[in-house]
């Protein structure tokens, strides 16, 4: 009979009203088949429950009596080996002495039994004396029942018969091994297995009551066994997990995590020695989950819980679907994926552990389990909704938690968890809706759970995760009431935990989190500076924590700006800042989806360019400053530029290295599996096997990055460039980084130094006034929007551009053409705003104050980006030496759009303009994979066509090809190509807005189109700050593509072209003309339209308003401003 069977049989019977002997009895024995098939407590105590039924409606003299007390105690006998509860043995000891009295044939083996028992208690806590006369007292009955050689094979035979729990077996037993060990030669093959035999015989008496000592002697002996064996020796596989058993039961009196992975380890290499076909394997792997599960640090170290999660995958792919296991497998795997959504930050983890969830919820029949799958499901809905709002996922999850208490009506750690997840689900119901019903349930709910788990001297996980999110839910509820009471309650709690919870624990960040937050409301209401001194020595700790980093960011992140700078204390809030900088890297893991890196970086937003200036303001020099920017800012590209970077040097001098770097680096960079395929793969199959995969190789990857680290020159590998290389890259130019924060300063790296500027006159809030600013100008330009421009352009030049130029010492326009070059890496708000255009333009002074007539423009995300495009230079470094294809894109009409008249104009020019050896392939309104194809094989790239921004979402920023809607061309699909080994030179993008991202939290990450190009491979790319004109777009392209032609580089051409549009308008219309009026930017191409009011490539921003005039694109820098050269 299966499980589902009898736990169909035990509700039915459980719903009958008899009360019978017969009744009573059948339904234990029900219940104890139950147990024996999921060694549940809760299982054995409802048989427990139900004999003590059967024998209490018993009358003493009835012959049934005697089987109904023996059944009764042999179950509190198991349950006492399952709970180790004095009371259990107590209660069975009390029953056998009640048999032993009764006269009977088996009368001397019921004394036996009885002594037995007793040994048992005296193992557990009694004295040696006690122990002595009681395994005395059990050796007389033994000689009366019958007389027996107790030699040493008869005595292992028992012991192991019997599982060790008979005392007398097991005290002599010891005794003899200790005996023959001593008489046996080290050299004796037999001396294997006399300590394999002592060693279990020491670890079974712990197992009884006996001390750590014997465990831990027991253990030494496994591992002594362990060195002396082959590993192909036949004991090897049993002694490594009576090894693993060992170190579990010492991780269980000890909590030390070290125990608990040595435990971890030498299971996993118990299951890996098993055979696949091998019968033992699914119970060796649920073993292996079942310890990774009890582990406080699970939820920490991935290693574990990715361990854990392919042990549960395997054994799910081991049960059938009707195998009564399978329920439990699946609930296990949907709680653990959820898990490791809590550290990766992977979403699709959280849609993979919904599916199973539900599956395992369909599978679960009636009764309490059913209960804790329901809330295994409930918790995966509820972390989803954290991330996409999903107020129906909250629902949902509250409802499952609800039912899942109702169906758990008992008062162990299970009904604990389920009290605390609904707790959970309550509160974060109540931080969207802000209902205060919500957070004082939440509460009652922890309240409740309180006395079930007992105290935190055991430091369990769901002790302390219970205890501390009820110490953090009434410190809300006092900032929601502002009640003495509540707070005085949460403090109590806060200092109870701290008190208790060690340091490393791995719920110690969590509990600092919100103290340092209750201690500092009380230093506001005290003014007691002895709270800064607890807050600052619990921030020192977090700095020597290895826990989940952004909790570790986040409380850094707290203290510094509430805590460290308004107190001035800068020395300290700098230190703290360059180690939550280094920790960021690690928040946007290579495993991850660029959507799941995105969602989790932008909670950061800042930090970098804050980090910089706390540096800057403590004294530090500039290169340390660099430092903080390039380690904090550009997060996602970084590690797209790092893993691509140049292995030729590791190649030559450690090539099993690079080859195993490069196979990680590829199975990452494997399309990402979506979400979208659920719904047709098996939940064992195809689908979580390519998330296991690529969990698997980024955390293979990163071990990988910290071996080679550690080998000769090569320990700054893939970390920011050091000063030298920073210096190195500025060979052909200075490098100006602008770190905008509550203070502004240019970071100038040039050939022989790096040092800092202050720019006094330059501010945060005013570029945000101008970004904005420009943002409606777009939408509505008109000759006031053309006259708002330049002076935008202006104060860029007197608070920023201006006094940068000058420090350099660029002065005046050369005289030669031999113009100098400048590579400009602003931050934040300022990425919007054209530096290269910086300036006054009309009239022009003798001392040419704008940037175009005094230095060559060009952009880079990061310094790394430049070095990454740099290392990708090879002998064709212009256009006149290089060798492969030229596809001219054109899409003259796009669905959903407005025509482009100009397009095909633009391309024909081209045509005529490249050199004759390079071949032209013309794609004429394609479709996305066309020219996808076309890129593997290119070498210039240029796109004429409409180009799209995604404010929410810079990934799915794109080019707007044919068949757009269904398949588009976006940041993402260019950033997974991989065109390093073609080396493609030019990716020109006459689209709008494709160096342009204005998501607002991501802005210092460069997600956007033309740096999706540069990570896919190409040296140089043209593109745009915002909407380019259609027609301009071809003067543009032609003074461009001339320049190159003639062997010079990229960045002059777009230098030229620029100034050429420049002097182009003026020349046409005069200097900010108050006769120019607005642009006719018609939606549809309409017969009889002039190349004077062609519409910009652009999608419509929001706010945009038609005009029915014209002219505007004369004199106007929003045509000649727009274009910029990013690249080396």
């Amino acid at each position: 009979m299966g499980l589902e069977d009898l736990y169909q049989v035990a509700n039915e019977m459980e719903a009958t009203e008899e009360d019978g002997i017969e009744h009573f009895r059948l339904l234990s024995h029900v219940y104890y088949l139950i147990f024996a098939r999921t060694s549940k407590v809760s299982d054995i105590q409802k048989a427990v429950h139900r004999a003590e039924n059967a024998l209490a409606v018993t009358a003493v003299a009835s012959e049934d009596y005697t089987d109904c007390l023996m059944d009764l105690i042999v179950m509190l006998v198991k349950k006492y080996e399952l709970t180790v509860a004095p009371s259990d043995l107590e209660q069975a000891i009390l029953g056998a002495e009640e048999m032993a009295t009764q006269k009977h044939p088996d009368q001397a083996i019921r004394e036996i039994d009885l002594l037995k028992l007793k040994t048992r208690q005296a193992l557990q806590a009694g004295t040696r004396q006690e122990l002595e006369t009681v395994t005395s007292m059990l050796a007389g009955a033994v000689a009366r029942v019958k007389e027996a050689d107790l030699d040493l094979p008869m005595l292992v035979g028992k012991c192991r018969k019997q599982g060790g729990l008979d005392g007398l077996h097991l005290y002599m037993a010891i005794k003899k091994s200790e005996e023959e060990l001593a008489a046996t030669p080290h050299d004796d093959t037999k001396r294997v297995y006399l300590l394999s035999d002592m060693a279990s015989f020491l670890c079974m008496k712990h197992r009884l009551g006996g001390s750590l000592k014997d465990l831990q002697k027991g253990s030494k002996l496994y591992a002594e066994v362990l060195t002396t064996i082959s590993h192909d020796h036949p004991m090897r596989a049993t002694i490594t997990q009576n090894l693993s058993r060992s170190y579990q039961d010492s991780f269980g009196k000890t909590r030390n995590l070290a125990d608990l992975q040595m435990a971890i380890d030498r299971r996993a290499e118990a299951v890996n020695a098993t055979p696949n076909d091998d019968p033992d394997r699914v119970e060796k792997l649920r073993a292996l989950a079942t310890m990774l599960t009890t582990s406080d640090s699970s939820n920490y170290n991935l290693g574990n819980l990715q361990l854990l999660i392919e042990t549960e995958q395997n054994g799910l792919a081991a049960t059938s679907q009707d195998h009564p296991d399978r329920s439990a497998i699946l609930s296990d795997l949907c709680t653990n994926l959820g898990n490791r959504f809590d550290v990766t930050g992977n979403i699709e983890d959280l849609h993979m552990a919904i599916k199973i969830g539900r599956e395992a919820v369909e599978k679960t029949p009636p009764g309490p389990d059913r209960g804790v799958t329901l809330s295994c499901l409930a918790a995966a809905l509820a972390r989803r909704s954290r991330i996409t709002k999903d107020f129906n996922d909250l629902q949902a999850s509250i409802s499952l938690s609800e039912e899942a208490l109702g169906l758990y009506p008992g008062s162990d750690q299970t009904r604990a968890k389920l009290l605390h997840d609904l707790s959970i689900s309550l509160y974060d119901r109540f931080d969207l809706i802000r209902s205060l019903d919500d957070l004082q349930r939440a509460i009652e709910l922890n309240e409740e759970a309180l006395p079930i788990i007992g105290d935190l001297s055991n430091l369990k996980s769901d002790s302390v995760i219970i205890f501390s999110t009820l110490a953090f839910h009434l410190y809300e509820k006092y900032r929601q009431t502002n009640d003495p009471y509540d707070w005085q309650k949460a403090i109590e709690a806060g200092e109870i935990l701290l008190s208790t919870i060690p340091q490393g624990h791995p719920a110690r960040p969590r509990i600092i989190g919100y103290t340092v937050l209750l201690f500092y409301t009380r230093f506001e209401r005290t003014e007691s500076v002895s709270y800064i001194d607890r807050i600052l020595a619990l921030g020192a700790e977090m700095l020597e924590s290895s826990s989940n980093p952004r909790i570790r960011i986040k409380i850094i992140k707290w203290l510094i700006a509430v805590v460290l700078v308004p107190n001035n204390m800068m020395e300290e809030a700098s230190h703290m800042m360059e180690i939550a900088i280094g920790l960021l890297p690690s928040l946007a893991s290579p495993q991850m989806s660029q959507e799941d890196q995105q969602r989790i970086i932008a909670s950061y937003s800042g930090f970098a360019v804050l980090a910089t200036s706390i540096t800057l303001k403590a004294g530090k020099d500039a290169y340390h400053a660099v430092r903080l920017l390039e380690l904090g800012r550009g997060l996602i590209a970084g590690l797209r530029f790092g893993t691509r970077s140049d292995l030729t040097d590791l190649r030559e001098q450690h090539l099993e290295m690079a080859e195993k770097f490069e196979r990680l680096r590829d199975t990452l960079d494997l399309p990402d599996p979506s979400s979208r395929d659920l719904a047709t793969v098996d939940t064992d199959q195809t689908y979580l096997k390519r998330i296991n995969q690529v969990h698997r190789a980024g955390l293979e990857f990163e071990k990988t990055v910290s071996e080679i680290r550690l080998l000769p020159n090569f320990q700054n590998f893939l970390l920011p460039p050091q000063a030298e290389e920073l210096m190195a890259a500025a060979n052909l130019g200075p490098i100006v980084l602008i770190n905008i924060s509550d203070r502004c300063d240019a970071l100038i790296v040039e050939e022989k130094s790096i040092r800092s500027i202050r720019l006094p006159n330059l501010h945060e809030s005013d570029i945000g006034k101008y970004v904005k600013l420009l943002n409606q100008l777009r939408s509505y330009r008109s000759s006031d929007a053309i006259h708002q421009m330049f002076n935008m352009l202006e104060w860029l030049w007197d608070t920023a551009v201006g006094p940068i130029l000058n420090d350099l010492g660029f002065l005046d326009t050369p005289s030669n053409d031999d113009w100098p070059r400048v590579w400009w890496i602003p931050t934040g708000d300022l990425s919007l705003l054209p530096l290269h255009a910086a300036g006054y333009h009309f009239p022009r002074s003798a001392n040419a104050n704008t940037a175009l007539d005094r230095v060559v423009s060009s952009y880079s995300p990061s310094i790394k980006a430049l070095i990454y495009a740099r290392q990708n230079l090879r002998e064709d470094n212009d256009i006149t030496s290089i060798s492969g294809d030229a596809v001219l894109v054109s899409m003259d009409k796009t669905p959903g759009h407005s025509d482009l008249n100009f397009a095909k104009e633009e391309i024909s020019v081209l045509e005529g303009l490249l050199p004759g050896h390079i071949p032209r392939v013309k794609l004429e309104r394609p479709s996305k994979q066309a020219v996808i194809e076309r890129l593997k094989s290119c070498k210039i790239f240029h796109f004429a066509g409409h180009g799209e921004s995604d404010p929410t979402n810079p990934s799915n920023s794109s080019l707007l090809v044919n068949d757009w809607k269904q398949n588009p061309l976006t940041v993402d699909s260019l950033v997974k190509m991989d065109l390093r080994q073609i080396s493609p030179w030019l990716a020109y993008l006459a689209a709008c807005s494709t160096s342009n991202n204005s998501a607002e939290d991501l802005q210092d990450e460069a997600i956007h189109l033309a740096a999706a190009c540069q990570l896919a491979g190409f040296r140089h790319v043209v593109g745009s700050l915002w909407e380019v004109s259609d027609r301009y777009s071809v003067d543009a392209a032609r003074e461009i593509y001339t320049t190159i032609s003639c062997g010079k580089s990229v960045s002059l051409g777009v230098h030229r072209a620029t100034r050429l549009l420049r002097d182009i308008t003026s020349k046409r219309d005069g200097w900010r003309s108050t006769e120019l009026v607005e642009t006719v930017e018609s939606d549809q191409e309409t017969e009889g339209q002039t190349p004077e009011n062609r519409d910009s490539r652009r999608v419509r921003p929001e706010g945009y308003q038609k005009s029915n005039k014209y002219g505007i694109e004369k004199s106007d820098p929003f045509v000649w401003a727009a274009y910029i050269h990013v690249g080396p």
